[in-house]
């Protein structure tokens, strides 16, 4: 589905679409596009506002970013193990959760 968004977005002249809403009869679904090939996907009630999701998913993507590293970028360690690097933007993000 994100690939068709993509197409979508080319055939549409824009650089692209990174961030998809779904709607079901019980759970709502939102997923952005936190790197090139990784997608940060809440599931979560229909009582619970989108502008809300929407704005905490944002914020939640950047650390997240920074974490599991930028497209080209050297990993933190290549055994596979979290860097000191990425366990400070994932601090982050647990911090930017409890405000």
């Amino acid at each position: 589905s994100f690939a068709a968004t993509s197409q979508l977005a080319r055939v549409m002249n824009e650089t692209a679409f990174t961030v998809m809403f779904q709607e079901g009869n019980n759970l709502n679904v939102h997923i952005a596009q936190v790197l090139e090939n990784i997608l940060l996907v809440v599931c979560f009630q229909k009582s619970t506002q989108i502008g809300k999701v929407r704005l905490i998913t944002a914020h939640a993507a950047k650390p997240l970013a920074r974490a599991l590293g930028q497209p080209g970028e050297e990993a933190d360690n290549l055994d596979g193990s979290p860097g000191e690097g990425s366990d400070n933007a994932l601090d982050e993000l647990m911090k930017a959760q409890g405000e």
